[in-house]
């Protein structure tokens, strides 16, 4: 697995991303299938056809046996943990990561950008690298900004950076800052809670008295008739809009009022798209396209 640039802007880019002889146009996604396996299989393919899967092998503290490509597992010891604590598990995962060199693997460094920062030197050439706690880490604008920031520095410009669990107004942003693909975790999780994803929030759905979407799913249905089946397939529609718009927005030169414009849906986007302006101007000149 590897990616082709085509066009920077700034950390973030449009490219091509090459798996098992298939090409897709980054930044992409991800797909779980109609349920959330205990395999973590996730498949790079359209929805519901069961090729080219990376595994996600999970938690390490559980038995576990590699064997097809995937993001290694990790020992997480969540993001307050002690720093001593996290120090030990990232020995633990990059002694796994050094076994199999050319699978993918966890960065977590809690709320420390130090050990962030530490994990990002010791994985500068692996193929794709999964940036575990993102719902935690973007809760803190600058270490969020700080964290992206060195990841995309520090890795070979081939290896791919992954946000599991997004939330689809956060994906410009994250984008901005270096990511190249997400998966549709966050449609289960507010199909879960009964929330209509939109791209700049999630709705209550029993709070709703119109549906504001005319695709497929939602066309001809009231909040109140809506399954959770298709509350999901609509919450999945939603994460690929976002990401066509994303892409749509690169080729045109668009995107940096997309960027904004979804950025303003979020205090944290909009914290930490500020801060990034501000504190990281020198990185985004050198990566910066002139129109």
């Amino acid at each position: 697995m590897h990616i082709e640039t085509i066009n920077h802007f700034c950390l973030g880019r449009l490219g091509k991303l090459n798996f098992e002889n298939k090409k897709l146009l980054s930044p992409c996604y991800l797909s779980f299938l109609d349920h959330l396996p205990f395999s973590n299989q996730i498949y790079i393919t359209e929805r519901k056809k069961q090729k080219n899967a990376i595994i996600n092998y999970g938690s390490a503290f559980r038995k576990f046996e590699i064997d097809e490509f995937g993001i290694l597992p990790d020992y997480n010891f969540g993001f307050n943990a002690p720093s001593g604590l996290i120090k030990e598990a990232m020995k633990k995962n990059i002694e796994i990561a050094k076994s199999y060199p050319e699978y993918g693997t966890t960065a977590r460094g809690g709320n420390s950008l130090a050990l962030w920062n530490e994990y990002a030197d010791k994985l500068k050439e692996r193929r794709l690298v999964k940036i575990g706690g993102a719902h935690r880490l973007i809760s803190r604008p600058r270490l969020f900004v700080e964290v992206l920031s060195y990841m995309r520095e520090k890795l070979n410009p081939n290896s791919i950076l992954y946000i599991p669990g997004a939330k689809p107004w956060h994906m410009p942003l994250m984008s901005f800052l270096g990511i190249d693909l997400f998966d549709n975790l966050y449609a289960y999780i507010a199909a879960s809670k009964r929330e209509y994803l939109t791209l700049r929030e999630a709705m209550p759905l029993n709070k709703m008295r119109e549906l504001p979407c005319s695709c497929k799913v939602c066309s001809d249905k009231t909040p109140e008739d809506m399954t959770i089946e298709e509350l999901l397939r609509h919450n999945q529609s939603v994460i690929n809009l976002s990401l066509i718009e994303i892409r749509e927005s690169m080729r045109s030169g668009s995107f940096f009022n997309l960027l904004e414009e979804r950025s303003a849906s979020s205090q944290e986007a909009s914290s930490a798209l500020r801060i990034a302006y501000i504190e990281k101007q020198e990185i985004f000149d050198r990566y910066l396209t002139v129109y």
